[in-house]
């Protein structure tokens, strides 16, 4: 019998054992049962609990982003998967965007998600804090320093919503 060449055995056990690092990651936050929504900006403070689409469907979409070396974007929300009360990891958003390090890799990428699922926790994250800068405001405080919410909606731009 014909021994099959070592090449051939490497790409047959890549294929069997080995997902991408990218997917790996998403197979572990699949396995929330809650996300949170914060800012990433040390200015103000901010966050949520996801209800707008289920962490499953966030997991999904961060398994499918196509990495994009010539995207510049700024983190803006803070994505944080919980199991109970555990940890399984966080990823930063900024719009269809997400910004990780994968295990093995010295600099992080960007990452744009086609599902629309990234958008859709944007949009839920700008109509809360849209609300709760009213609620403050409302109070008295000093909110010089929070960021507009302003709607960029339609557009295909990685910006933070108070970049116009």
């Amino acid at each position: 019998m014909r021994k099959l060449p070592p090449i051939l055995l490497l790409l047959i056990a890549a294929v069997l054992c080995g997902c991408s690092r990218q997917h790996k990651f998403a197979q572990r936050l699949a396995e929330a049962d809650r996300v949170t929504a914060t800012n990433a900006s040390p200015d103000f403070s901010f966050g949520f609990e996801v209800t707008c689409v289920s962490p499953q469907k966030i997991a999904t979409a961060i398994s499918s982003a196509r990495r994009h070396d010539n995207v510049m974007a700024l983190p803006y929300i803070r994505l944080e998967f919980f199991k109970g009360t555990n940890s399984l990891g966080s990823v930063y958003t900024a719009s269809e965007c997400v910004m990780m390090t994968l295990a093995g890799e010295k600099y992080g990428g960007a990452y744009i998600d086609s599902s629309g699922v990234l958008l859709a926790v944007f949009n839920e994250y700008r109509e809360k804090g849209r609300a709760e800068l009213f609620r403050r405001l409302d109070r008295g405080e000093d909110c010089s320093n929070w960021p507009t919410f302003g709607s960029i909606e339609g557009t295909n731009q990685i910006l933070a919503p108070d970049v116009r």
